[in-house]
C-alpha cells in the first residue's frame, strides 16, 4: 500500500493511493468519534509512549507530553 503522511504542527493526516484516488484515512478517538486527522501529540502512560487522541487525554490529566513538534 502506498500512502502519504502530512506531519503537521498540531495534526497529522494520512492519505492512501487507491486506483488514482487519494482518500484520507480516518482515525477514531476514545469515544469512537471519527476524524480525518490524528493529533500530533505524544504522552507517557507510565513508561509507555502513546500518541494521538489518547495522548491528548493523558496530557489533559497531567501526564508528561510533547506537542507542536515543528515549532
Amino acid at each position: 500500500m502506498r500512502c502519504g503522511v502530512d506531519f503537521g504542527t498540531t495534526r497529522t493526516t494520512v492519505a492512501v493511493v487507491d486506483r488514482g484516488n487519494y482518500p484520507v484515512v480516518s482515525f477514531h478517538d476514545d469515544l469512537d468519534d471519527t476524524f480525518d486527522y490524528i493529533p500530533s501529540v505524544m504522552a507517557l502512560d507510565g513508561d509507555h509512549p502513546v500518541f494521538g487522541f489518547r495522548a491528548v487525554r493523558l496530557a489533559e490529566e497531567g501526564a508528561p507530553h510533547l506537542h507542536s513538534f515543528k515549532r
